[in-house]
């Protein structure tokens, strides 16, 4: 029997996203629970990229990131419903609304969520951290893909043009809009509501994302449903109402009562503690 271990963390809605695949298929699975203040040696080796989790071990062989690992999971075991649909187009429309979710929604959550200083300094550093890595897979190579231009460098004319040009003009305009006192929150906020207008609109006539069950979407949705609406309330703002999102917030009463997430959903007051440091606001 194929060995499958699941390094997680309780609050996080990415490792939630694995442990949900798994059941749905339901491939039995070690869970290890990761202290993100104290990061194991197993969790750095195995994803000594992004250092963080969920990552999933499969036979010793880690695979890394929440939406890559869904996709893993469904092509590697055929037992139980599938996480994607069967056809070519619906299963690009959900990678889609999987990727919209994590690339454009919750980044512009986090935005009206937080306003701090010093985010440019610490921005660079990261990023330069993280080229370090393109830096050491090009050594001995002409491009991403050998000796000739392949998917990779296509993907990746985004950090060799447009970067330079957001890096040079957009982000000091950016940063000085977002650290300046006032409107931010406000401007913020109305830029998450744009955003899921479309979601709202994605949901128009279905039940969940993929039809009449849970699917790959619906599981990468777990962070906007439950933790979004909890931080929501402890900073204070108001994103998602049945006014402004009645089919969003239709999904989101339904899938939340569903008696399957329900059973793996974590306990909302113990989650909202561990949040409240970070994100409620006093005075």
């Amino acid at each position: 029997m194929a060995e499958v271990k699941v390094l997680g963390c309780w609050r996080s809605a990415f490792s939630l996203r694995v442990e949900m695949a798994l059941k749905l298929k339901g491939i039995e699975y070690e869970y290890i629970e990761e202290d993100m203040n104290n990061k194991s040696t197993l969790l750095l080796e195995s994803n000594p990229v992004h250092k963080k989790v969920p990552v999933l071990l499969h036979n010793g062989k880690p695979i890394a990131e929440s939406l890559v690992i869904l996709e893993y999971i469904n092509e590697t075991w055929e037992n139980g419903p599938s996480i994607l649909p069967r056809s070519p187009y619906d299963r690009a429309m959900a990678r889609f609304w999987a990727n919209f979710l994590d690339d454009t929604c919750l980044p512009a959550c986090m935005k009206a969520f937080l306003s701090e200083g010093e985010e440019q300094v610490k921005a660079k550093e990261e990023v330069q951290e993280l080229l370090k890595f393109l830096d050491n897979e090009l050594n001995g190579k002409k491009f991403f893909g050998g000796e000739r231009i392949g998917f990779v460098d296509i993907a990746g004319n985004v950090l060799a043009y447009w970067c330079v040009i957001i890096a040079e003009l957009c982000l000091p305009a950016c940063m000085k809009a977002f650290l300046s006192e006032g409107e931010e929150q406000v401007k913020a906020k109305e830029e998450v509501q744009e955003l899921l207008k479309f979601l709202d609109n994605e949901l128009n006539g279905k039940k969940f994302f993929g039809g009449e069950r849970i699917g790959f979407v619906d599981i990468a949705g777990n962070v906007l449903a439950y933790w979004c609406v909890i931080i929501a309330e402890l900073v204070g703002i108001e994103l998602i109402t049945d006014d402004k999102f009645p089919h969003l917030c239709t999904w989101m009463e339904v899938y939340l009562n569903s008696s399957f997430i329900k059973e793996h959903m974590p306990d909302r007051e113990k989650l909202a503690d561990s949040l409240r440091a970070r994100f409620q606001k006093t005075g």
